[in-house]
């Protein structure tokens, strides 16, 4: 009887780890698609956001109430926001994060050179990884969605098709104070006309009212990003080691 329940609890163990595996592979293959709608759709609505502002907001409500001169000068703060946001978001997306094998030897060059040493000429800390067959750094972690592993990586992000890594998470933090910059200033430039008691009823009004939903729900959404990555910069931390570290202290205090 202890045999047989022993095998039927193997048995669910591995179906579960089959099932986990499946659901991995089939959400990592929806990312791999996923991504560049994302991206285009990331896109689609800075250019919608844009167009509000300066073809709805600023000539029917900014320039009538404040004049030349002023307007001058909030479209140029407004447009270098957008600037900054598209410069770091396209860095971000264009910016290979780092990837490990394009410099280092595989384990068989290496073995070849140096027979029984793999990575360990490297120094402590170093492994290799099992699937793309290439040297793991300290603070590598292998991605499934694209299928190399990242040094330094912090999470596969689809709205910028790419992992954040060592070599872009400058650019993606940079992405998110401006793109939280950006939001502010237009929510605000919205909500003045808003409150000074424009028609809501006139088809304009109504998309910059739409326009101000948007802005303050991504705006939101951001100040708790921002917010996430803050606390993971000043703790020299990564969202994995962050898992991971939770997960050691749990265990740790059993």
């Amino acid at each position: 009887a202890m045999a047989r329940r022993s095998g039927c609890s193997v048995g669910c163990q591995r179906c579960l780890i089959g099932i986990m595996i499946c659901i991995d592979v089939c959400f990592s293959v929806s990312l791999r698609f996923l991504g560049p709608v994302l991206v285009l759709l990331a896109q689609s609505l800075i250019v919608f956001v844009t167009g509000m502002y300066l073809h709805v907001l600023v000539p029917n409500f900014v320039w009538p109430a404040v004049g030349t001169l002023p307007t001058a000068v909030i479209v140029a703060v407004g447009l270098t926001l957008l600037f900054n946001i598209e410069f770091n978001y396209w860095s971000c997306v264009l910016t290979a994060p780092g990837y490990p094998g394009d410099y280092l030897e595989s384990p068989d060059e290496l073995n070849r050179r140096s027979p029984g040493e793999e990575f360990e000429d490297y120094g402590e800390g170093w492994r290799t990884c099992r699937k793309c067959r290439c040297g793991k750094p300290p603070r590598t972690h292998h991605c499934s969605v694209c299928r190399r592993c990242v040094m330094k990586m912090d999470h596969h992000c689809p709205w910028v098709n790419t992992c954040v890594g060592f070599h872009n998470y400058k650019f993606f933090c940079l992405f998110l104070i401006y793109l939280a910059a950006g939001c502010a200033f237009t929510a605000f430039a919205c909500a003045i006309p808003m409150l000074a008691g424009a028609d809501l009823r006139v088809r304009r009004s109504q998309s910059m009212l739409f326009c101000f939903v948007l802005t303050i729900s991504v705006l939101f959404a951001l100040s708790l990003f921002i917010g996430w990555h803050a606390y993971l910069v000043a703790t020299n931390q990564t969202t994995i080691e962050f898992y991971g570290n939770q997960t050691r202290k749990l265990r740790a205090r059993v």
